[in-house]
């Protein structure tokens, strides 16, 4: 396990290579940790060797500690607190912890569902929606996957993987690649 400091504000990052794990300690605020395990293969990839590449590691100590790094409340404007500037930070933790794939949290909505909640709420309209997206925050990585290539779920997954892709030219796209 390796710990770095970020001096601009003191936020200390604790990091579990083998395990996926980050662990930051916020200056007035506690702590917040993060299971690259329980984050969407495309936004984080998988170990290598037993290890999560140091790319991905470094990738995500940076993005959690710049969302910490907000100077304003955005619905107030005034000063953040540590306090506000952690649950910014334990927002962004939430969102990749969720499996969401988008690598940026979208506001309101539900935008920020991850793709199995969504294909839940889609598949179960009568069930409670909170519930739905629990039950999906709450699966592995690997689970996910495996529901949203089950029979019952796959029509809609890929029903909203469409719906998110219309009007774009993946041929085009992929002649980019040469």
């Amino acid at each position: 396990m390796t710990t770095e400091t970020k001096d601009a504000v003191r936020i200390a990052c604790a990091v579990d290579a083998k395990e996926g794990t980050l662990v930051w300690t916020f200056p007035g605020a506690g702590t917040l940790s993060l299971t690259l395990a329980k984050c969407a293969p495309c936004i984080v990839g998988r170990p290598v060797d037993g290890q999560w590449p140091e790319a991905v590691i470094n990738g995500m100590r940076q993005r959690i500690a710049d969302a910490y790094a907000i100077s304003r409340d955005p619905r107030t404007g005034k000063s953040a607190t540590p306090g506000e500037k952690r649950e910014a930070a334990k927002a962004l933790v939430d969102h990749y912890e969720s499996g969401a794939v988008e690598w940026d949290r979208k506001g309101g909505g539900g935008g920020g569902d991850s793709l199995l909640a969504k294909v839940l709420i889609r598949a179960y309209p009568g069930k409670d929606a909170d519930a739905l997206r629990a039950y999906a925050k709450a699966r592995s990585a690997s689970e996910r996957e495996a529901l949203l290539a089950s029979p019952t779920l796959k029509p809609h997954a890929d029903a909203i993987r469409g719906e998110a892709g219309r009007g774009i030219d993946a041929e085009a796209l992929l002649a980019e690649l040469g």
